[in-house]
């Protein structure tokens, strides 16, 4: 895992619990190999930025989406020249299907991202992503800037999966990324 990357960029101040990069650094902490240079979280940062002063029916827009996707790629590309058409996404509603996906893409070795609720609220805009790394058959542990207490430690992963993020939008065709709380990237 590039966990010892990932603090250099604490040290480097461009992510950590206090910022709004959860995704990039649960990306960089999963990724056994590579790891990011600054600028990837301050691009990352002002992407976040952007995202935020708009209103929920501009968040829903085809090119807001697209501007995601290319994103995204910027997030992939430094794991080993990636693309989006690489990464598996999904949109997982029950336990039983987070079991499926994860297991699935585990056994194709690939790194899983999910985003989980965070805070009391179910608000679209109210979730935190988390690099979720296997320990042991149903067990797993999560990292990024920060893990709510009670995801804390060696979990069972239906403990997870009760606290899913799940989008209540209508997909858009074509970009599954909009509602997609799991992403399967490869090695």
């Amino acid at each position: 895992m590039s966990i010892r990357s990932y603090q250099r960029n604490v040290d480097r101040k461009v992510t950590g619990p206090q910022l709004p990069v959860c995704f990039p650094a649960a990306i960089e902490q999963v990724s056994p190999h590579n790891s990011y240079r600054p600028n990837v979280y301050r691009n990352y940062r002002e992407f976040v930025n952007y995202l935020d002063s708009l209103t929920l029916e501009e968040l829903k827009k085809k090119e807001v989406l697209e501007e995601y996707e290319t994103v995204i790629e910027d997030l992939v590309r430094p794991l080993g020249g990636l693309a989006l058409e690489d990464l598996v996404m999904k949109r997982i509603t029950t336990p039983l299907g987070l079991f499926r996906a994860f297991n699935s893409l585990v056994a194709e070795d690939y790194r899983i991202i999910v985003d989980i609720k965070y805070g009391n609220t179910n608000q679209a805009r109210s979730v935190h992503s988390v690099g979720v790394i296997p320990v042991q058959d149903d067990l797993v542990t999560l990292v990024s800037t920060h893990i709510p207490k009670r995801l804390q430690g060696i979990i069972p992963l239906s403990k997870l999966a009760n606290h899913l993020a799940i989008s209540t939008e209508s997909p858009t065709k074509g970009h599954p990324l909009g509602t997609a709380n799991l992403i399967g990237i490869p090695n």
